[in-house]
């Protein structure tokens, strides 16, 4: 039996996939282990990149999207594992994160389920990697944008200590313990999953727990202005938790869709009175570096960019010297512990971009509300 199954659900965004996949495939080496990827009927070209570029990989492949606690069950009912650890596409780990999981899991045997510290594309902390479990008033607070007791802030980023609530997008247990609990609860599409399962695993007697020394890059985070699609859909899973299990608090219930219906009303105003942003005058792409040793895609990085490309470096003191603002991360000369480590130690100014090992496209992300970009490299 394997040790690990990594289970992974993809719905477009095929660049994205490929580097997570990149990377887990490198925590992988010396372990016992699977990467199970269940396809959410993908318009993109996810499913042919991974038969192309990883025929190991177990493909699951839906004919609609049938969302992700449902999906996630799909893979997760066909490892064969000790542990599984469920993954977002949008994620990059070190290569000794599945070791030290592993490791931290057998140590401590009353562990449910353990998560770990995120950051987004620019090095910025995500605090959604670790949450209290949301009563009525904090989750009417976290309506109006306001995050008072729904982030763990009692915690330090990097402590390692109990928490109520982990994320799914990273979120290591025992595949036995999985399948105890049923799993996720598949009335939950879109959020909400994670928060359930972490609470139904406390209620089982275990705990959730926070390894904060251990990092990785999660670029799609959360966005401090959401839309009314997000908040219809953040009441709904919140609608479905309160109601399994607090039912008896019907009154609190109603308060919660009283205060959503204003939230969801000041929130569309305010969206509405945004507008569109003001175009600039000058060309925004900045002077960038590549750190690498491959010249022929040095070459055709400097095709795409022409004197957009200053030159080549060897360390990150190199690029701390130059007026780069923007550093293109080579994944076959760099590791992806090393490109997580220049991500997080790089001023938040300068822009990240990570190059695929296969030299075809690179991607990354200024900011944690939304995917980012990615681009491909001239052949």
């Amino acid at each position: 039996m394997n040790r690990i199954s990594v289970v992974i659900v993809s719905f477009n965004a095929p660049h994205f996939l490929q580097l997570c996949l990149e990377s887990v495939s490198a925590a992988l080496k010396g372990i016992d282990g699977e990467i199970i990827v269940v396809d959410n009927a993908s318009t993109e070209e996810c499913v042919p990149m991974i038969r192309s570029n990883f025929p190991e990989v177990r493909l699951i492949v839906n004919k609609e999207n049938v969302g992700f606690s449902r999906a996630s069950n799909q893979g997760a009912k066909v490892a064969e594992s000790t542990y599984l650890l469920i993954l977002n596409p949008d994620v990059i780990l070190p290569e000794d994160s599945l070791k030290n999981a592993l490791t931290y899991a057998r140590a401590h045997p009353e562990m449910g389920a353990l998560g770990c510290r995120f950051i987004d594309g620019s090095g910025k902390f995500l605090p959604e990697c670790k949450r209290n479990l949301p009563g009525i008033r904090t989750a009417t607070a976290k309506l109006f944008g306001l995050d008072r007791g729904y982030y763990a802030t009692q915690l330090e980023e990097k402590d390692t200590r109990e928490v109520e609530i982990l994320t799914g997008a990273f979120m290591f247990l025992k595949r036995e313990l999985f399948q105890e609990l049923g799993g996720f609860d598949e009335r939950f599409f879109m959020f909400g999953e994670d928060i359930d399962l972490s609470y139904r695993i406390q209620c089982s007697g275990y705990e959730n727990r926070y390894l904060g020394d251990l990092t990785i890059v999660h670029f799609k985070g959360e966005s401090s202005v959401k839309d009314i699609s997000y908040l219809k859909n953040f009441y709904g899973a919140l609608k479905i938790f309160y109601i399994k299990h607090f039912r008896n608090n019907a009154l609190g219930r109603a308060l919660l869709q009283g205060v959503v219906q204003t939230a969801i009303l000041l929130r569309s105003l305010k969206i509405g009175n945004q507008g569109v942003p003001e175009k600039p005058l000058t060309d925004p792409e900045p002077p960038g570096i590549y750190l690498g040793d491959r010249e022929e895609v040095y070459s055709r990085l400097k095709q795409n960019l022409g004197t957009g490309l200053k030159g080549m470096a060897s360390n990150l003191n190199e690029v701390s010297s130059t007026s780069a603002k923007r550093i293109f991360l080579d994944s076959s000369s760099l590791s992806f512990a090393q490109i997580i480590q220049a991500i997080e130690l790089l001023p938040v100014s300068i822009s990240k971009r990570i190059i695929s090992s296969k030299g075809d496209f690179y991607l990354g992300s200024d900011t944690s509300t939304n995917r980012g970009v990615s681009e491909h490299l001239p052949q």
